[in-house]
């Protein structure tokens, strides 16, 4: 859902209904995010989540059966979102957890806070959440980007899915030209020693973090991993109270 599209809705109405004033409300019963949010402000409609539809709904239980079936329907979606939020918590679960979109775009919260966080879908379907934390200028209309990722994948061959909370190195580079490749390997090599300087320099104030295999990156991919923490190896109490500090001492450490 985006603005253009409501704004829209709300021309239609107006133009065939022009005495009438508008009132427009948009009622969505799945994870609500910060753009679902702008874009109801933006076109002026009034956001309706599914926490107040069910406070509507819900004295009127038992008037009707059809009423009564959806009811169970839409507590039963908000009873298995609220389940899944809080076993993110018990180690036993949180890798499963971490495979719905709405616990990791939470998860994400924690660590960064209200930044601005994206979602999307990997090749296999799976979802991923990530978030801007830090940019690097390069060049006039050129700059590297750093984003903290919440996936899934593979800490080693044979291993099972395992939830991860990376920090990556991004930038359009163009990949026709080797010298524009050749120079993003160089840096990258330059942040994963500062991430492990970093890291090491926190395990002297208890930082319990254990930092994974990232990816390998010989050839100047548009992002890289510069470091990244397995679920298997970390807990998620532990992984939101250190990682912002890896990612503060990373952004003083690069200058």
């Amino acid at each position: 859902m985006h603005s253009d599209q409501l704004r829209r809705y709300r021309e239609i109405a107006e133009k065939q209904y022009p005495v009438h004033e508008f009132i427009g409300v948009y009622l969505k019963t799945g994870w609500v995010e910060r753009r679902d949010r702008e874009a109801c402000a933006d076109a002026g409609y009034t956001l309706f989540n599914r926490e107040l539809w069910l406070d509507v709904l819900v004295p009127h239980q038992g008037i009707d059966a059809v009423l009564d079936q959806y009811l169970a329907f839409l507590t039963g979606v908000d009873d298995e979102a609220r389940y899944w939020l809080a076993t993110v918590h018990d180690p036993e679960k949180a890798n499963e957890a971490l495979l719905h979109p709405h616990v990791q775009w939470a998860f994400v919260r924690d660590i960064v806070g209200h930044h601005e966080i994206f979602r999307g879908t990997n090749n296999s379907g799976r979802s991923w959440t990530q978030c801007v934390v830090h940019r690097v200028d390069l060049a006039p209309g050129r700059w590297e980007t750093f984003l903290l990722r919440v996936d899934h994948r593979k800490p080693h061959r044979g291993a099972p899915l395992t939830a991860y909370v990376a920090i990556r190195a991004s930038e359009r580079l163009d990949k026709s030209d080797p010298e524009q490749r050749r120079a993003k390997v160089a840096r990258l090599a330059g942040y994963q020693q500062v991430f492990h300087r970093v890291l090491e320099e926190l395990r002297g104030t208890g930082c319990p973090l254990v930092a994974g295999k990232p990816h390998t990156d010989r050839v100047g991919n548009y992002e890289s991993d510069v470091g990244i923490f397995f679920l298997d190896q970390n807990r998620v109490e532990d992984l939101v109270a250190w990682v912002p500090k890896v990612i503060d001492g990373m952004v003083a450490g690069m200058g």
